[in-house]
This record gives structure tokens, C-alpha cells and sequence, in this order.
């Protein structure tokens, strides 16, 4: 039986029982098959493997320095070799080391635009939250952050300490919670705790998906470290000192380019597997929503991607005229009526051209909405409220996140600067003859230009 819940007004929505009652009823649970859970499990210490090829590495060149310093130094000392030239493998030595073990002690630092809300000022989104994760059989999270990204995200609340228990976080992006109805945000969730529905599965995937992360990291990553080797290089008059540089630089190009190698062979384990995840994680969303909502997901998920860096682009660039929007997510749905042949042109490109690589950890949308195919036309819950019926004062939340959202690129802001969409629609029209959604700027993918240009 489906539960409705489009009857009822966003006004009744904040109050009536009625309205969370609509979502009590729990999907067919999704089984993993016991080839796959071996698969799973195979990856997994294959990828546990890969950090023990780097710590290997680590200790051998690390035992080529001790053994140096021990016993190849005062060897050649004694044949009256240049200090410097003695000096050299033991700082190249170092240096290696030094770069190959940072990643372990630098930790990435959490998004500071995240907000941890409270389930006291929000217990009607809280509650439907539960009753999501009840439904698709999963935990439910302990907290609930909200932050400016057109995703969500449903993760261990402290890493690596929270991974023997259900201790969850969901992070939702404030770009869905605007353009989503209520049955499209209950799609996302049961996606995300999807992934926590299988807790062996879960935990596995934490793994495999923390070592990608790291490895990326390590080798991408660059610091102040990097920063003074690089240094060294260009500012430095001494020939010797710019030589022992230049080969410590050699050298930690290389040890990068083995990094670089387990990253590509850790990624050509794990991404078919991680692929298989997230259409195991679709079911969830199919079996809850059904099959043509979960369509409709993927497609505004990505609308609202595009839209979200045309609006951005705009409001800095609003800037310079001396005003800024006060809601991103007002000018967000204003854009997207107004681009709304091109996006759906982009999309249609989108799907038609859409190809699944070998490092790619997501299928494509075409391959995704083909496999939902095979589950129900109509899933258990439906609403055509807007999602953001959900917060207590939803207007009054997203104009703090767009003013956090705006000064975390343009620095503290004066409250004068902030004025309505429509007002600062009006101004730049009658300057430059084009509606403010036209602009945009290198914020952002070459296809949202495409699409805004």
C-alpha cells in the first residue's frame, strides 16, 4: 500500500501527525548474495594490502638511511669525500621519508560550512529522517549537519572510532532540501542509508573507500612542506644546495609516482565493486519511491548541480556591482525556470552521452535508471510537498547559509550588502540588458557555462 502524503498543505505539514505517519511503512529488505559478500570482503583486504606496500616502502628506504648513516658515512668519510656530497643521501633519504609518511599525520580538515542541527528546533525533519531509516532497515543517524553542497551524505560520526558501531551522521546539502520534493528527499536518504542497510557491507566500504580517499591525498595533496622544497629550488645561489634539492625533488616524484601506482591499482579493485554499491543502494530508493522518482532524482540532482554554479557564479559576480542575493536557493529556483529547455537539453546530452570509465566509482545516470527499471513503478511513500516543509523556518535558515555560503569566498560582510533576489535582479538588468542568471563566471564546470552561456 502507498502512503500519501501530497494532500496535505506545507502549513499542515509542520504540525499534523498525519503527515510523518504517511512514511511507517517498511520496504522488502534488499539481500546481498554470498558470492557478493565474499567479493566485498576479498576487495577489502586486497585494499588493507596496498597501505602495507606503502609502509613497506617507507621502512625500506628509512633502513637505507639508518644503514648509511651506520655504516656507508664513515667509510667514505675516511676516503676524504666532499661534507656535502656525504651529506647528500641521508637528507635525500630523509626528505623522502618525510614526504611519504606526512599524509598519515596531516588530517583533512571537516567543512566548516557544515551545521550541526538541533533535533529540538528541528524535530519534525529529525523525525523524518527516522522514520526513513526505519523503513529501509538501516540505523539512525545521531546527527543530522546541513551545508551548501547539492548532496547528501550519510557517514560514521567519528571516523575510524565510530566503525564498530551505528554511530551515524547524515550530512544533507541546503540546494536539495530547496529543490526537492518531500518524496525526492526521501529517495536520497534511503539511497544513503541503503549503504548502511548491510552493516558487514557498510564497514567494508568504509575501508575501501578510506584508502582511495587517503591515497588520493598523498598524492594530490600539497603543503607547506611542498612549499619550501619548491622554494629551495628557485630562491637558493648555492650550486651544491640546489643540487641536493633537485634530487631530493627527484626523488619525492618518484616515491609519489609509486603512490600514484597503488592509488590506480587500489581504484581498478574496488571501483567495479563500489559501482555494484551504489545500484545496490538505488534498490533502497526504488523499493521506497518507486522506479520514476528515482528517475526524476537523478535528474534535478543533476539540474541542480548546474544551476547552483550558474546562481553562485552570479551572486560574485553581483558583488562587484556592490550587492549581493539574499537567498542563493530564491535565485537557484528562479534560474531553473528560466533555463529550464537548456538544462533539460544538457541533461538529454547527459544521458545520451554518458559513459562508465574503469576508475569511476558511480555508474552513469542512463546505466543507473536502467537497472531501476527492474523494480516497482510506485514504491511504498509519495508527497509532492516541497522537502523544505521539513524545517522549522526554512527561509530564515537558508538566507544564514547563503550569507555563511557568500563570506566564506568574499570575507565578512556588511548587512546592506544583502538584498533580495528580485531587487538585485532589477539593478543588473537595468545596467547591462540581461537578467542576473545570465552571468556567470569560472566558478564552476565548463558545462554549467555551456548551459548558462
Amino acid at each position: 500500500m502507498i502512503a500519501h502524503a501530497e494532500t496535505l498543505t506545507p502549513e499542515d505539514a509542520r504540525s499534523a501527525p498525519r503527515f510523518l505517519d504517511a512514511l511507517q511503512t517498511k520496504i522488502e529488505p534488499v539481500f546481498l548474495s554470498l558470492p557478493y559478500r565474499a567479493a566485498l570482503g576479498i576487495v577489502a583486504w586486497a585494499m588493507v594490502l596496498l597501505p602495507l606496500m606503502y609502509l613497506t616502502l617507507v621502512g625500506l628506504v628509512s633502513w637505507g638511511v639508518v644503514w648509511y648513516v651506520m655504516n656507508g658515512l664513515p667509510f667514505l668519510a675516511g676516503l676524504g669525500i666532499n661534507v656535502l656530497l656525504l651529506a647528500t643521501p641521508p637528507i635525500v633519504g630523509v626528505t623522502m621519508v618525510l614526504f611519504l609518511i606526512k599524509p598519515l599525520f596531516f588530517r583533512q580538515k571537516r567543512h566548516s560550512d557544515e551545521v550541526r542541527l538541533d533535533p529540538a528546533e528541528e524535530a519534525v525533519l529529525f523525525d523524518f529522517v527516522r522514520r526513513t531509516a526505519r523503513a529501509v532497515g538501516a540505523p539512525e543517524p545521531r546527527e543530522i549537519r546541513l551545508d551548501d553542497r547539492v548532496n547528501a551524505s550519510a557517514s560514521f560520526r567519528r571516523g575510524m572510532l565510530s566503525l564498530f558501531s551505528d554511530d551515524l551522521v547524515l550530512t544533507l546539502g541546503m540546494p536539495l532540501a530547496a529543490g526537492l520534493t518531500l518524496q525526492q528527499l526521501a529517495g536520497v536518504l534511503a539511497h544513503e542509508f541503503g549503504h548502511f542497510g548491510q552493516r558487514t557491507g557498510m564497514r567494508l566500504s568504509y575501508v575501501i573507500r578510506s584508502v582511495n580517499h587517503w591515497f588520493a591525498r598523498a598524492v594530490y595533496a600539497r603543503d607547506f612542506f611542498d612549499a619550501d622544497l619548491e622554494h629551495s629550488l628557485e630562491k637558493s645561489d648555492s650550486l651544491q644546495v640546489n643540487a641536493i634539492a633537485s634530487i631530493a625533488s627527484f626523488c619525492v616524484r618518484m616515491s609519489r609516482e609509486i603512490l600514484r601506482k597503488l592509488m590506480y591499482l587500489g581504484n581498478v579493485i574496488s571501483s567495479s565493486l563500489l559501482r555494484q554499491m551504489e545500484y545496490d543502494a538505488d534498490r533502497y530508493t526504488v523499493r521506497l519511491v518507486g522506479r520514476n522518482v528515482h528517475a526524476s532524482i537523478l535528474r534535478d540532482i543533476f539540474l541542480l548541480s548546474h544551476v547552483y554554479q550558474i546562481s553562485l557564479s552570479a551572486v560574485l559576480n553581483r558583488y562587484r556591482q556592490g550587492t549581493l542575493t539574499d537567498s542563493l536557493a530564491t535565485l537557484m529556483q528562479a534560474n531553473r525556470r528560466r533555463l529550464a529547455g537548456r538544462l533539460d537539453e544538457a541533461y538529454r546530452a547527459h544521458l545520451a552521452g554518458g559513459r562508465t570509465h574503469l576508475f569511476d566509482t558511480h555508474p552513469t545516470d542512463s546505466e543507473r535508471i536502467a537497472k531501476g527499471l527492474s523494480g516497482p513503478v510506485e514504491g511504498v511513500f509519495a508527497s509532492d510537498l516541497p522537502a523544505s516543509v521539513l524545517f522549522r523556518d526554512f527561509a530564515g535558515l537558508e538566507r544564514a547559509r547563503s550569507r555563511s555560503l557568500f563570506e566564506s569566498f568574499l570575507g565578512p560582510l556588511p548587512s546592506e550588502a544583502f538584498v533580495p533576489v528580485e531587487q538585485a535582479q532589477a539593478e543588473l538588468e537595468e545596467g547591462s540588458g540581461r537578467p542576473y542568471w545570465y552571468r556567470s563566471a569560472s566558478i564552476g564546470s565548463s558545462a554549467a557555462a555551456r548551459v548558462a552561456g
